[in-house]
């Protein structure tokens, strides 16, 4: 992340950036991390207001990453422009980017426009709007974190992406500056080194703020149907700033460990503890107050046995696929409805082997939950699997991400579940070829995947975007079940079914994508009164509930959502495998009834979405 030098005062006035993000040939590359296979450029200039100049100026791009990246170093850019305003970075293809602009005077800095969905490939314009401006922020309650840990402070915009970060310093006057920022709903977020709050989101902007009071938590691990202690149990807890794990400590022999928390306050950040060999369980006791309004400092856990998810992963004949990243998710993976991230990452043994954990269900015994696991290869990896499958055709980047299963796995915790030995370079190679309806390779075109057989309601899919390249191509490795694909491109789609159930052999497949047009529907949100409303949310989804819902994932992951203007007109772009849909609309707690539109018959221009005044 980004640390901002402080600045004493603001400059008031604000410029305006045009930037574009433009297509280019890029080959494909293997990088440290090898997801990313192909970059484009990112560029722009900065265009000062008449009088100014941006002299020493910086652009700063900010990846709006998944939860399950190993690595972000990658993920922040800071880069000079040059004289003219102008500038330049390779970014990766199929990613999400924050951009603005700031430079550093003698009198302080100034941060422009924020893109919120910037995407690498598509033309973007920042528009020049008002900052906030930059101030000190008086803390108070420091004393009592000051021997704990270093703090940091997190400011996001719009609750989930944080644009600057850095350790918190306070002066004599026990303040810290914060920078110019962009407008927006801007918060302001002080964790520790755990993720632990110190301070909750704060709007900004602010004059002072007070820390929670840390609150040290023993917690005490045991076995629920003897009551044993559970030792080497990991107690973690989800940043959800920047959507990563943090580990805030590991059971003794007694099963004890002690945790810092915030506390107390309405209700506790959640502590989810994982045992070999027990099913995962979070607890969000810790930092509330029992009925006499004391805090709880105390909390026992007790974990039920369950029998681990086992299996081995081989590359090729005999070589293990040793210290592989696995990603792990399930719907359950998180008891007591919290809601977090669902992904988990456990790495495989020198011979191929895992455990995963079961996940930590509730108590009561419903239906069977689905889970999903990929491999996450490296760059080693890749090119040996690539040489091993590749054959005579011509190359095509092979995705990172090979799924290993998706299934439906029953909440009984004595169920033995084994996936045995999964060998990559005997699965089917899949090379996808997209072609736009002007027959055009699709470049940069995402892909999406899914199992036929999926269950409702538990949503599966790639842990990350896969992205063809300059050429429309691109690799995946599957085993063998019924898939349903899907490659959408500049507003094209295409969705088809990859029935590979049946294959018993390792084969090399070349699957032919032709996009097609998205049917257009264009329409207007009015209130009762037949008054535009503006800003309104306008989304879709499919009608037809006689689909699997493996095909209706893949094709409501291609969806667009419209936000409508100022006279109320929307712009809704459907993929073109959906027959029928339900057209709805939303606006804080107002929302419409779901439309039903048949696609199959002329599209509609001038649908009319009803909000009603009183919600």
């Amino acid at each position: 992340m980004i640390s901002h030098a402080r600045c004493h005062h603001a400059l008031t006035w604000v410029a305006h950036i045009s930037g574009m993000l433009a297509l280019a040939t890029a080959e494909p590359c293997h990088t440290q991390e090898p997801r990313d296979s192909t970059r484009v450029p990112l560029f722009g200039r900065i265009t000062p207001r008449e009088g100014t100049t941006w002299t020493d100026a910086t652009v700063h791009v900010v990846s709006i990453g998944p939860p399950w990246r190993v690595d972000a170093s990658e993920d922040v850019l800071a880069i000079p422009a040059n004289e003219d305003g102008r500038f330049r970075v390779q970014v990766h293809a199929g990613r999400r980017y924050s951009v603005w602009a700031s430079t550093k005077t003698a009198t302080g800095a100034r941060i422009t426009d924020l893109v919120r969905s910037a995407r690498a490939g598509a033309a973007i314009r920042l528009h020049e709007q008002a900052p906030i401006v930059a101030s000190k922020i008086r803390v108070e309650g420091f004393d009592a974190w000051r021997n704990e840990a270093e703090l940091r402070y997190h400011i996001v915009v719009l609750g989930t992406n944080a644009i600057a970060t850095g350790p918190l310093r306070l002066d004599d006057e026990d303040s810290f500056d914060v920078p110019v920022l962009p407008p927006g709903r801007t918060f302001l977020k002080i964790v520790d080194a755990t993720g632990c709050d110190a301070l909750p989101q704060t709007p900004l902007p602010t004059k002072s703020v007070t820390l929670l009071n840390p609150l040290s938590v023993r917690y005490r691990i045991v076995d629920r149907d003897d009551g044993s202690p559970i030792a080497h149990a990991t107690l973690l807890r989800l940043d959800d700033v920047d959507r990563r794990w943090r580990e805030v400590g590991i059971t003794d022999a007694d099963g004890t460990c002690v945790v810092r928390d915030a506390g107390p306050r309405s209700y506790g950040q959640a502590v989810f503890v994982h045992a070999a060999g027990y099913r995962e369980l979070a607890s969000v006791e810790a930092g509330t107050r029992d009925d006499a309004g004391r805090p709880i400092a105390e909390v026992d856990l007790r974990l039920a046995k369950a029998e681990a998810i086992r299996g081995r992963l081989l590359l090729t004949k005999g070589v293990a696929a040793n210290r592989t990243p696995l990603i792990f998710a399930a719907p359950g993976v998180f008891e007591n409805g919290y809601v977090g991230g669902w992904e988990r990452t456990v790495a495989t043994k020198d011979d191929g082997s895992f455990r995963l954990p079961r996940p930590g269900y509730s108590e009561d015994l419903g239906s069977p939950h689905q889970f999903s696991l990929f491999a996450a290869l490296r760059t080693d990896e890749l090119e040996r699997l690539d040489v091993a499958t590749r054959g005579a055709s011509q190359e095509s980047p092979l995705y990172p991400y090979v799924p290993l299963v998706f299934q439906s796995v029953s909440k009984d915790p004595a169920l033995r579940i084994d996936l045995g030995t999964a060998c990559l370079a005997e699965w089917s190679r899949i090379d996808v070829v997209a072609i736009t309806s002007d027959r055009r390779p699709a470049r940069f075109a995402r892909l999406y995947l899914n199992v036929a057989e999926t269950r409702s309601g538990n949503r599966t899919g790639l842990p990350e975007p896969a992205i063809t390249d300059s050429r429309g191509r691109l690799s995946i490795l599957l085993p063998p079940k019924h898939w349903i694909l899907g490659v959408a491109a500049e507003g094209e789609t295409h969705v088809s079914n990859l029935d590979l159930s049946k294959v018993t052999t390792s084969l090399r497949r070349e699957l032919r994508c032709n996009l097609s047009p998205p049917h257009v529907v264009e329409g207007k949100v009015v209130d009762n009164e037949a008054n535009p409303i503006e800003s309104a949310v306008v989304n879709w989804r499919c009608k037809d509930t006689e689909y699997r819902y493996g095909w209706r994932h893949v094709v409501e992951s291609m969806a667009h959502v419209a936000r409508s203007d100022a006279t109320g007109h929307f712009r809704l772009w459907i993929p073109a495998a959906c027959d029928a849909c339900l057209v709805s609309a939303y606006l804080g707690n107002r929302y419409s009834m779901p439309l039903e539109i048949d696609l199959r018959s002329d599209t509609p221009k001038d649908l009319q979405i009803a909000l009603p005044k009183d919600g």
